[in-house]
């Protein structure tokens, strides 16, 4: 692999990282911030958190299967 696409290929797999990393932990926040402030609307806000927390995982999933299927040459 020549610089430029060891380059693109770490840019693009830490976006994922990040972008999951990130959802996981906003989706952790609203959870844990609604039950200890108990709104009216605390079921709301957690069913949100949960959801966020899903897809950051999900993220995070897909990006490390691409990540190693790519660099074991599939």
């Amino acid at each position: 692999m020549s610089g430029s696409n060891v380059a693109l290929l770490v840019g693009k797999y830490s976006v994922g990282g990040t972008l999951g990393t990130l959802l996981v932990a906003y989706g952790v926040n609203e959870v844990l911030f609604a039950t200890a402030h108990s709104w009216s609307r605390q079921s709301l806000y957690q069913g949100s958190g949960a959801v966020l927390v899903f897809v950051g995982w999900v993220v995070l999933l897909v990006t490390l299967v691409n990540l190693y299927g790519e660099l074991s040459g599939r």
